[in-house]
C-alpha cells in the first residue's frame, strides 16, 4: 500500500506505470519516506550488480526496501510492517 503511495507521489498514474516499481532520485525518495512514514536507512547492502540495497524502517516497525543505481536513482521494490532486528553484527 505505502509502495503505491509513494509511487503516486513521483508518477503519473497509469496502468504501467502502476506495474513498474517506483523509482525517482534517491533524495527525493529518501525526504518521502522520512516526512511521511518517519523512515530513515538503517541498513546497506551492496548487490553483486553494482547496485545497493537500502532498507528504511521507523521505530514503530514500518520499512521500505529500495534498490539504488550508481547514478543515484532509487526503486521502491518493497514495504512492509513489523521490521524486528534478531541478530546485530557480524
Amino acid at each position: 500500500m505505502r509502495a503505491a503511495v509513494v509511487a503516486i507521489a513521483a508518477l503519473a498514474a497509469t496502468s504501467a506505470a502502476a506495474q513498474q516499481p517506483a523509482c525517482m532520485p534517491i533524495d527525493q525518495l529518501q525526504q518521502i519516506l522520512r516526512e511521511r512514514y518517519r523512515e530513515a536507512p538503517v541498513v546497506m547492502a551492496r548487490i553483486d550488480d553494482g547496485n545497493v540495497l537500502v532498507i528504511y524502517a521507523a521505530d514503530d516497525g514500518s520499512w521500505t526496501a529500495a534498490i539504488v543505481s550508481p547514478s543515484g536513482i532509487s526503486c521502491v521494490v518493497s514495504t512492509g510492517a513489523a521490521l524486528r532486528f534478531i541478530r546485530q553484527g557480524a
